[in-house]
């Protein structure tokens, strides 16, 4: 039997293929509780003659990643970004990555597409990106004894409502839905697909971890050696501490313009060698 979810998302297809729209998707919902299921249903309704083909690809988790299949998915069809909250949080504003994403999504009207962002809340996303959604989805799961039961949701549609010189998005509660589980064919592929991808992004973390921390060594190197140089050329231990005679690292920052971790971390050095 046809069900709700499926009918919206034909509705959705066809205004993709015959408009000039696109309909971004947020999906919310805790660790485990099936919102990459729902988003996966979600293609397979709106754009089957796509997904079934590229699958792997259109399930995106990062935003170089996501970034491409915006630009080289065909009229449309879907893309995921799946546990998409690193790409897009609203904390890290300035970082790169997350300023594309924004800015893509104000200019991919054209592209006709259907995007799903998901992560576990969809308050923690940009709120310039939060106005582009068109719905939202919050994906939860009970306990009954031992048995976890999944497949339940909630879809909304936002309503805009002014607050003085802001307007931030307001969701009505549409419809409830339950959904089954994918079927094994698909959900066996995915899931070692997406068991890979998060062992590539934790490497991808510590080594990040470990290359600031080898910048952190080689930059307290440089300024030891620059303080030696200028203690043998003359200088003296003075201008480097403070009144109590212990080495500060705050001189040490403002002299060699370096950053509070290498500063304090050169201070304690040189109180351990002196």
């Amino acid at each position: 039997m046809t069900n709700w979810h499926e009918i919206m998302c034909r509705h959705k297809s066809k205004r993709l293929l015959s408009k000039d729209v696109d309909h971004w998707t947020v999906g919310s919902g805790e660790e485990g509780a099936g919102k990459t299921t729902l988003g996966i249903w979600d293609a397979i309704y709106t754009s089957w003659h796509d997904f079934k083909y590229n699958w792997k690809r259109r399930i995106t988790y990062d935003a170089d990643e996501f970034l491409i299949q915006i630009d080289s998915a065909p009229k449309g069809a879907t893309v995921i970004l799946d546990e998409g909250v690193e790409a897009v949080y609203k904390r890290d504003y300035n970082q790169t990555p997350n300023k594309n994403v924004i800015k893509t999504s104000t200019q991919a009207r054209e592209r006709n597409l259907n995007v799903l962002i998901l992560g576990p809340d969809k308050d923690m996303i940009d709120s310039a990106l939060l106005r582009r959604f068109k719905s939202w989805f919050e994906v939860e799961m009970y306990q009954i004894g031992s048995e976890v039961i999944r497949g339940y949701s909630e879809f909304y549609s936002p309503h805009a409502r002014k607050f003085n010189k802001y307007k931030e998005p307001f969701w009505n509660l549409e419809v409830e839905h339950t959904f089954p589980a994918l079927p094994q064919s698909i959900y066996g592929p995915y899931r070692l697909m997406k068991e890979t991808r998060s062992h590539e992004r934790r490497m991808r973390y510590i080594s990040s971890i470990k290359r600031g921390s080898e910048v952190r060594v080689n930059s307290t190197d440089a300024v030891l050696k620059e303080i030696e140089s200028k203690l043998q050329s003359g200088s003296d231990e003075s201008e480097f501490k403070n009144s109590r005679g212990n080495w500060d690292w705050m001189k040490i920052r403002y002299l060699f313009k370096t950053d509070e971790i290498t500063a304090r971390t050169s201070a304690k050095i040189l109180a351990d060698r002196r």
